[in-house]
């Protein structure tokens, strides 16, 4: 049962809420401000999580102009921008055929980790041996001479394809594959080593290479449709190294440099009428300029051309995830134009949380507290059979599914006791995520609110890839800031203020504000105990098919809320006093008819002189 009872209808919902005497409209104390659509949380060249359709930042820009987004925050993991992650370097001496022979186990690992070749057949024309130390692909049982034959090896992790979480470098930092092995067949018979790389998703579609390797001359380079690059290089030697300059091939394409490796493989075929074979021994994925200064800047000029191109304003942040529980969580920084926030990353992976976020503080940038509930996709308490594996987080929150009590409080618990662990940022705006469903995220919201710890609240998306729609993954929220400009320095001062509203943009498309008396949101009015004060809501344009809830909760430390007031507002109010009787904060929540979250206000502090 959803937290707000939907049979309330109301014919209007231009709430004025105005009091008479001195107070100004709503109008008068916005005057100077715009309300800019914002997607603080997108991923463009760190879109590690094997998305299905990973991400260009092109991409991302091309949806956010199509939803008519005011501006992009990127926040891309720290790891693209600092040294941490090493070369890839993957032997096959101790390779084991597994599954049948349809998997080859190379490693052992996290789900994440590169540690196997799924061994795609077509028919029982060959076999995949592990001959003294290496991967053997023989066609020596051709049932039909001279018939084409092959075999298909695609390099991935336990949960299938490339994880670059485990190489976060995009193509422009110099990227390489390199392998060794014994080709020498290749070079006797009429067969062909294949290599394919497929990249990330651009508005004409995913960036994909192949490469043809055989013996004879080399053929040139050709670009198709704007998407696919291949070439065809000669064999060489017996036994040897074949290096494939992946940076080098995809800046052919159209912002060929907008791309990170999502998925890679190799094929051998043959239509020779004699037994082919070949050996590999280890192949490697590394760049040449592994350096985080290098891929700050790709990913800066990338903003840059795609601002210009898509009118769309595109700022830098980053996401600093290497904390992986409730008191080392993932957060993002968000810095001002004047500061170069990312020298000296490589220190910010072991430096203590408390010190890298006052060090943010002190280059006047702002820390998120991203997706509290965890970051997985589905939560791990839903039995298996009750909702598809690939379910949207909007038909897991309209299941009625809450976070259990003991996970709620290992989560609330850090934030309670430490002072929301100093970010000034809650990631509330989530229809599901981790563990906790929207109104999980809102009841810790409320919570922090109520003990004094005054995060402002957001919404994102989270995105590492695919549509902008209602059941974009994680999620399909996004972030209202009233600000003077779209200036960083702007946005960040009405973020830090609070000048703040979340929701759907989806379902939601309008102006929305909320104040008490002279304050807007995220503002504090200082008022006389035991007295009342006029509240107002700004909707433009005006709706009649939604729900307005008002919730006044007391300021006071525990576990526990003290509603205060909890009211749906009807269509004939044209004001609302609130009263004052104790510290209070009011908030906002706008809900279609049907339950549909639609929108939610940062709060208005209500306390005693």
């Amino acid at each position: 049962m959803k937290r707000l009872c939907v049979s309330v209808c109301l014919a209007t919902v231009v709430l004025t809420l105005v009091a008479c005497g001195s107070l100004r409209r709503p109008g008068e104390l916005l005057r100077g401000f715009e309300c800019y659509l914002v997607q603080l949380h997108i991923h463009g060249l760190s879109n590690h999580n094997g998305n299905e359709l990973p991400a260009s930042m092109e991409s991302h820009s091309t949806e956010a102009r199509r939803c008519g987004f005011d501006a992009i925050w990127w926040s891309d993991h720290a790891r693209i921008f600092d040294s941490y992650d090493e070369d890839i370097t993957i032997r096959f001496r101790r390779a084991e055929l597994i599954d049948d022979g349809r998997t080859i186990l190379f490693s052992k690992g996290r789900a994440r980790t590169l540690t196997r070749l799924a061994v795609e057949r077509a028919g029982n024309a060959c076999s995949v041996s592990i001959d003294r130390a290496r991967i053997r692909i023989d066609f020596s049982r051709l049932r039909e001479p001279c018939s084409p034959r092959s075999v298909r090896l695609v390099l991935g992790s336990d949960r299938g394809k490339v994880h670059t979480l485990d190489f976060c470098r995009p193509v422009a930092s110099g990227l390489k594959v390199s392998v060794w092995g014994d080709f020498s067949d290749l070079r006797k018979r009429h067969a062909c080593l294949r290599f394919g790389f497929d990249l990330s998703w651009h508005p004409k579609g995913q960036h994909h290479l192949v490469l043809d390797f055989v013996s004879g001359g080399a053929g040139p380079i050709e670009v198709s449709g704007d998407t696919l690059v291949t070439g065809r290089f000669p064999i060489e030697g017996s036994e040897n190294q074949i290096v494939i300059d992946i940076e080098s091939l995809a800046s052919n394409l159209p912002n060929g440099y907008d791309n990170t490796l999502s998925n890679a493989w190799l094929e051998v075929a043959t239509d020779a009428c004699e037994p082919l074979g070949v050996l590999l021994d280890s192949l490697k994925i590394h760049s040449d300029r592994p350096g985080g200064e290098n891929q700050y800047r790709v990913v800066e000029e990338l903003a840059k051309r795609y601002e210009s191109a898509f009118a769309v304003t595109e700022y830098v942040g980053v996401e600093l995830g290497l904390f992986h529980t409730p008191l080392l969580p993932h957060m993002n920084a968000y810095l001002p134009d004047s500061t170069r926030g990312f020298d000296g990353m490589d220190a910010w992976r072991v430096m203590p949380r408390d010190e890298w976020v006052d060090l943010i503080h002190a280059k006047g940038g702002l820390v998120s507290f991203n997706h509290p509930f965890g970051a997985s996709l589905r939560p791990r308490h839903i039995p298996e059979d009750s909702l598809p594996p690939q379910a949207p987080p909007r038909r897991i929150w309209r299941s009625g599914t809450r976070v259990k009590e003991d996970d709620f409080w290992r989560v609330a618990n850090p934030i309670l006791e430490r002072n929301g662990l100093n970010a000034d940022i809650l990631e509330v705006g989530y229809l599901f995520r981790g563990s906790g469903s929207l109104e999980d995220h809102l009841r810790l919201w409320d919570l922090a609110l109520a003990n004094g710890i005054n995060l402002v609240g957001d919404g994102v998306s989270d995105s590492h890839g695919g549509r902008w729609e209602p059941n974009m993954l994680p999620g399909d929220f996004a972030t209202w800031i009233w600000a003077r400009s779209k200036d960083a320095d702007e946005l960040l001062k009405a973020l830090k203020h609070g000048r703040v509203a979340f929701g759907d943009p989806f379902f939601w498309n309008g102006k929305f504000a909320f104040g008490i008396e002279d304050a807007l949101m995220g503002d504090t009015l200082h008022v006389e105990e035991g007295g009342t004060a006029q509240a107002w809501i700004l909707i433009d344009p005006p709706r009649d098919d939604i729900i307005v809830r008002l919730l006044q909760v007391e300021i006071r430390k525990g576990r526990d809320l003290s509603i205060v007031r909890d009211d749906t507002l009807q269509a004939e109010c044209r004001k609302v006093s609130v009263k004052t009787t104790a510290p209070t904060y009011v908030r906002i929540e706008v809900y279609a008819r049907d339950g549909t979250p639609l929108i939610f206000s940062n709060p208005v502090f209500l306390l005693h002189p």
